[in-house]
């Protein structure tokens, strides 16, 4: 008897220890759905809103607000620090006025900014003496004390020799050289209407005009045995100041000449109609000076007649098209054309855009950086429609960045035309439409995308050629979220619903009403919102990494 108890309770014992592996295996596989599922519900972030982004129309509308306010303040403050009238009120002739004393207060100012530029280099002259051997000290020290590279070459000299020819100059006058170089005078003094014939001893030329002491001294021709004609003022003996160069093969030169050579500011004019103009030493253009052909003039800055990079350097063709390089602030150079297009900003000495403004000037324009080739590389574009983009361009075509017009704002990567979207974000500006994702040809539905709804709902899920292929995650304003699927045939959404509140349960929704699943369909849900969570994870992962 006791042996058939025992074996009853064995049997007894064995079935129910069955019965609770079977159910610890089960509970085991429920429990790690149920933390996959968990996991599921990791929803995206809800994106800015809309008026985070202002079209060019409701910017243009808010600046003349704005403007409109600005008069309004403006016209107040006058009316009562000044006296009892509005500026509308004010009569012509006080504006005119007005007008005239500020323009004449601006001149002044440059006048007397000018002015202080050249007692700062007459204060360098006071340190140093003035001759060749000091120009480098002096110049320092008028650079040093703020005057700019032009103004200090300009009042100094661009060189040496320069700064030495102009204290030159000033000593002409004083000069009296012995013996005379040139014969047959008859008079100790011949000047105003009076004039001599003077011959070179060596018969080298032939001077008629003003003497004194068997010199050409003031107005007189002098006339080379070559052919040459020279017309100016004479400085006992010397040829100094304006003067008038007739070359023989028909060239000429009108300006400053000393010692038998072109010194200061002149203009040497080609047969051709070719100008050289400028400031000359040793017969070139050394300094500030002007090439002038038919078909451009190059301005700048020159060094034994060639153009270098001081300064500013131009070049103005004959279609109206114009070049400045500006070497001392890169920033400030500039194109422009005869269409009304320009550019602003810096520039190579390829005259190839680098870094600045370049403007259609028919509502079209780009502000930012160009490669070798002046193509875009960044910036912001604007478009004749008002439309937007910044960011960053391949072969001059929009790659990615923000894109805004009257309609939309799009933030991604388009094609390589510029054209369609490839990845990205999509707010219509009326805010009925607001998502991102990829997209397909001509911007459909096609890839995993993410809704976010007018009523704050947020729908995740992935499409093929604008159908939705199954997997979807859901959250309402009230972030209640359903993970699972939108292909189940008896619901329009089946799956696994957390609520806000914690609570966790097989839900569908059907007919537009949600229903809560019998415990019966939990496990299959959970298995549906796993599967789902895994695709979503892997689409989501793709499409943050597409829209780096």
């Amino acid at each position: 008897m006791k042996k058939l108890l025992l074996i009853i309770v064995l049997c007894l014992s064995n079935f129910c220890f069955s019965q609770t592996e079977a159910q610890r295996r089960q509970n085991a596989e429920y429990s790690r759905l149920s933390q996959a599922t968990q996991r599921a519900f990791a929803v995206p972030d809800r994106p800015a809103t809309i008026s985070s982004y202002k079209s060019n129309s409701s910017s243009s509308s808010s600046s003349y607000s704005n403007s409109s306010s600005n008069q309004s303040n403006n016209s107040n403050l006058y009316s009562t620090q000044n006296d009892n009238y509005s500026w509308a009120m004010t009569g012509q002739y006080e504006r005119q006025q007005r007008q005239i004393a500020a323009t004449d207060a601006k001149t002044k100012k440059l006048n007397d900014a000018f002015d202080a530029k050249v007692a700062t280099v007459e204060n360098c002259y006071k340190k140093f003496t003035k001759n060749k051997e000091n120009y480098q000290q002096i110049f320092n020290c008028a650079t040093s004390s703020g005057i700019d590279y032009y103004t200090a070459c300009r009042l100094i000299g661009f060189s040496a020799d320069d700064m030495q020819s102009k204290i030159d100059l000033v000593n002409a006058a004083n000069e009296i050289k012995s013996p005379s170089l040139f014969e047959g005078s008859t008079k100790s003094d011949c000047s105003g209407n009076c004039t001599e014939t003077l011959y070179y001893k060596d018969r080298s030329g032939t001077y008629v005009g003003n003497t004194i002491g068997n010199r050409p001294h003031g107005k007189g021709i002098l006339t080379l045995s070559n052919g040459d004609k020279l017309t100016g003022n004479f400085v006992n003996g010397n040829l100094v100041g304006e003067i008038v160069y007739n070359f023989i093969d028909g060239n000429r030169y009108e300006g400053n000449f000393y010692r038998a050579e072109f010194t200061g500011e002149g203009k040497f004019i080609f047969t051709n109609g070719d100008i050289d103009q400028g400031t000359f030493l040793h017969n070139k253009l050394n300094g500030f000076g002007t090439l002038k052909t038919r078909d451009k003039t190059i301005s700048g800055i020159f060094k034994d007649g060639n153009l270098i990079n001081k300064g500013k350097k131009s070049y103005e063709y004959a279609n109206g098209t114009k070049y400045i390089l500006d070497y001392d602030n890169p920033t400030q150079s500039s194109i422009n054309w005869s269409n009304g297009a320009f550019f602003k900003g810096i520039i190579d000495d390829n005259f190839k855009y680098v870094k600045g403004l370049l403007n259609y000037g028919n509502g079209d324009s780009f502000d930012g950086e160009f490669d070798t080739k002046g193509n875009y590389i960044n910036g912001k574009r604007k478009y004749t429609d008002g439309s937007t983009f910044e960011g960053t361009f391949v072969n001059n075509q929009k790659r990615k960045g923000i894109f805004i017009n009257s309609k939309y704002v799009f933030k991604g990567i388009f094609d390589n035309n510029g054209e369609n979207f490839m990845v990205g974000s999509y707010q219509a500006m009326d805010k009925t439409i607001n998502f991102e994702g990829f997209f397909g040809l001509a911007n459909s539905k096609n890839g995993y995308r993410i809704d976010y709804t007018p009523t704050g709902g947020i729908n995740e899920t992935i499409y093929e050629d604008e159908v939705s292929i199954g997997p979807v995650r859901f959250t309402n304003k009230n972030n209640n979220v359903l993970v699972g699927t939108n292909l189940n045939p008896n619901y329009t959404l089946y799956g696994m619903l957390r609520e806000k509140s914690g609570a966790f349960y097989p839900a569908a929704l059907i007919k537009g009403e949600w229903i809560v699943l019998p415990e019966t369909e939990r496990e299959n849900a959970m298995k549906v919102a796993t599967e789902t969570a895994l695709i979503l994870q892997k689409a989501r992962a793709e499409y943050e990494n597409a829209i780096k």
